[in-house]
């Protein structure tokens, strides 16, 4: 998806499928394609809570694919250990 330019925006284990030994992605209705110009802004409220990266937690309205591997590292924690990385109950900081 990145390699096209789109962002998923909400990666989470839900949306994280297995078939046939494959990894598929799920859920694109958050997804989208930046714009990283300056005079346009991108909505600081997107990813579930666990997985949200800091720029998101910030309420940046400047993000880029990076949210998406941060969302990626938290899941894989959580695969792991089967707990999540950054539990919250609170949207604010």
């Amino acid at each position: 998806m990145h390699n096209i330019g789109i962002t998923h925006r909400d990666l989470k284990p839900e949306n994280v499928l297995l078939k046939d030994d494959e990894v598929r992605i799920c859920d694109v209705g958050s997804s989208k394609i930046l714009d990283q110009k300056p005079s346009r802004m991108n909505t600081p409220y997107v990813v579930s809570r666990y997985y949200r990266a800091p720029e998101l937690l910030l309420a940046s309205h400047h993000y880029g694919f990076e949210i998406d591997i941060w969302s990626v590292g938290c899941m894989i924690f959580e695969f792991i250990t089967k707990k999540p990385m950054f539990p919250g109950d609170t949207e604010g900081l």
